[in-house]
């Protein structure tokens, strides 16, 4: 259980910010870039005999780049004055009694959709001048309703209530979901809840929202009961990736890609690259004796990882401080033929030093290769050296 009491989150403002720029603009140039040497190799006085989906791709492809630079801008904008961010268990009190504008969600991962949506809550109370706020689950609702089947989460409570932050929201309040509040109505909770105990003048919402008893609170429910409850009501269309793509954003979009080993695309849909973190633990120190000594982090069981295989990424550790990884996800078949889990070792580029105890972070840039049986040593040493070269040449280090 999480025993959270009037906790202020820090945004990591500067180097999360640096960060997102860098990222959001590399991918931005990768559209574009793609978009001109598609064109290149066409052939002008065959215009009119193109396709015109190929037109359409190529267009999307500006749309896309245009819509992130624009999109990073006013994050940037938005983060140079960020404060921190009240964070109160529901049923806490504050000293704030003012009405507030607010929204609803888990945000697990707290992809480009759910950043569109704290960020015109945080638009729609600054209109008003009012405190934006957000609620939203301690844990994921299908924990309890349906444990057997419940998604892998794609952030720790304490990242997203990180992530959460940094989109600019005032406060944010946590929601226990246990049996009892799962029978709840969707009427009692806009009433005791959203209108009562929050003070909601204004509900920012995105098109999947569902809460209450059996889901029954929706887009339609709301402009049902709205006008009633002197709520206004914003709701926010779906995000896609480009314009042409036909699933919107989603968290199960993102854990599907991860799945499949496509950490690139789960990392478009999120605005940032795929990471866990753990604490570096003690191994069987036999990478080290093959020349290539990693960092082993246990990651959750109900954490979604990348499916097995071999990525470029990034180490970071507690100081702030990066490094270009390998990093390897699978069961070592090459040692293990009946591994039950899966391990994730990083091997550090051009780094000695000791990390045991530190809680660094991992994140994914790139799937490499998957992960497969090596008939001796010297085989498997041959393919670590070219992972290596791979990950210097993906990374540019």
């Amino acid at each position: 259980m999480l025993h959270i009491k009037h906790e202020v989150v820090e945004p990591q403002q500067r180097h999360g910010l640096r960060r997102h720029w860098r990222w959001q603009l590399q991918e931005a140039a990768k559209v574009v870039c793609s978009a001109l040497q598609g064109l290149q190799r066409l052939s002008w006085c065959h215009l009119s005999t193109l396709p015109l989906i190929a037109l359409c791709c190529f267009v999307s492809g500006f749309v896309s780049a245009l819509r992130d630079f624009c999109s990073v801008s006013l994050v940037t904008l938005a983060l140079h004055s960020l404060s921190p961010m009240e964070v109160l268990k529901l049923g806490e009190k504050t000293d704030d009694q003012a009405f507030v504008v607010a929204t609803l969600g888990t945000f697990d991962g707290v992809h480009l959709g759910h950043q569109e949506v704290l960020g015109r809550t945080v638009t729609e109370a600054r209109r008003r001048n009012l405190p934006s706020v957000a609620l939203t689950f301690s844990g994921h609702p299908a924990q309890v309703l349906r444990p057997e089947s419940a998604p892998l989460l794609l952030t720790t409570i304490e990242d997203r209530l990180r992530l959460i932050a940094e989109c600019g929201i005032d406060r944010t309040y946590l929601i226990e979901f246990d049996n009892e509040f799962s029978n709840r109505t969707a009427k009692a909770f806009l009433e005791d809840v959203l209108l009562g105990e929050v003070r909601a003048k204004a509900l920012v919402f995105g098109p999947d929202l569902h809460f209450g008893y059996r889901r029954e609170g929706n887009a339609e429910f709301l402009q049902g009961v709205g006008v009633d409850m002197a709520l206004e009501l914003v709701e926010v269309g779906e995000v896609r990736e480009m314009p042409l793509v036909l699933e919107s954003i989603s968290s199960t979009a993102i854990r599907r890609a991860l799945l499949g080993g496509d950490v690139s695309h789960a990392a478009r849909m999120l605005g940032r690259s795929y990471s866990v973190e753990g604490e570096v633990i003690m191994g069987d120190q036999r990478g080290r004796t093959l020349g290539f000594p990693t960092a082993n982090i246990p990651v959750a069981r109900d954490r979604a990882w990348p499916s097995d295989g071999v990525y470029a990424g990034w180490f970071e550790r507690p100081d702030g401080s990066s490094q270009p990884c390998a990093v390897n996800i699978g069961r070592r078949p090459t040692f293990h033929q009946h591994a039950e889990h899966s391990l994730l070792e990083a091997h550090l580029i051009d780094f000695d030093d000791d990390l045991y105890g530190e809680l660094c972070k991992v994140s994914f840039a790139e799937f490499l290769r998957g992960e497969r049986r090596f008939d001796g040593i010297d085989s498997l040493v041959s393919q670590l050296k070219e992972d290596v070269s791979v990950v210097r040449r993906v990374l540019h280090c």
